[in-house]
């Protein structure tokens, strides 16, 4: 998945597709009746910027080789990944523990009381909407870049 458009001027723009994160669970937070709030996972496999300044996302999907016949296979990457249909019930874990009571196991959420309001499928890189990503990185912008020209792009974000 790469952004329509990029996300910085042409002179910042890397000189070679440049890698920004390494795996990570990505999160999002929907709120439902009232102040309750619910949030969804994804976990993308990394996430690059193109030297044209677009930003790119490889998802679970694109990991697993999904619509692909010699690929397509799922994994338990899945697992890790938000999936609902619209009628699905919300699993509740405020009373959801680490560890077990004799025979019970204390570790399982217990379904909730609201209804998911939407389809939703993380391992798919369209719907990674308003997920939240983070970043702590730098890349090589063109060595014939002017100091000037680098103040004046800052300027213009």
């Amino acid at each position: 998945m790469v952004s329509r458009s990029p996300l910085v001027p042409t002179t910042l723009c890397p000189d070679r597709t440049t890698y920004l994160s390494p795996q990570e669970l990505i999160f999002r937070s929907l709120k439902f009746q009232g102040t309750e709030r619910f949030s969804l996972q994804a976990l993308i496999n990394a996430s690059y910027m193109t030297t044209d300044g677009k930003h790119g996302i490889i998802s679970v999907d694109a990991i697993q080789g999904n619509g692909n016949d010699n690929f397509g296979l799922s994994s338990q990457l899945e697992d890790l990944c938000s999936k609902y249909e619209a009628t699905d019930l919300i699993p509740d874990y405020e009373n959801s523990r680490s560890g077990f009571s004799g025979v019970i196991n204390l570790r399982s959420p217990v379904a909730g009381t609201y209804t998911m309001n939407m389809n939703i499928d993380t391992t798919d890189g369209d719907n990674l909407g308003g997920f939240y990503f983070r970043y702590n990185t730098s890349w090589m912008i063109n060595s014939a870049t002017t100091i000037d020209a680098i103040k004046t792009a800052f300027d213009a974000l």
